[in-house]
């Protein structure tokens, strides 16, 4: 019973005396933050097996399909984030109303053919 008391406190001690790991960045964590540096090399002609290269001199170490793969997923949350912040249109301005049309009634016209009334009742708003 006593060695199982003892092997208990040890692993406290030992749990109580781990120090926390930095936090290891994911590869598209870092693609993104080099995401404006990797489109400026490419801007220049440098191709992606280059860019590759170079990425895997820096400690980066990856294929040529995720390093596609996390540009065009770097690319697309950059546009997400782009749209996301509303801009404020600018309001157009007012148009001035139309001034109210007359109705047969107020101007006292009265239709020669039911064309006539069909085309007026068409073209003017319903007066209710």
């Amino acid at each position: 019973m006593s060695n199982t008391l003892t092997s208990n406190e040890q692993a406290r001690q030992q749990l109580n005396s781990l120090q926390p790991q930095p936090a290891i960045e994911s590869k598209a964590g870092r693609i993104r933050q080099l995401l404006p540096d990797i489109e400026e090399a490419m801007r220049r002609g440098i191709s992606q097996t280059e860019i590759l290269n170079a990425l895997a001199n820096a400690g980066i170490q990856m294929t040529l399909d995720e390093l596609r793969n996390a540009l065009y997923r770097a690319r697309r949350q950059l546009r997400k984030t782009a749209h996301a912040t509303p801009q404020t249109p600018a309001k157009p301005s007012p148009k001035p109303a139309a001034p109210p049309r007359e109705t047969p009634q107020q101007s006292g016209h009265q239709f020669n053919s039911t064309a006539e009334q069909w085309q007026h009742a068409r073209d003017n708003p319903t007066d209710w």
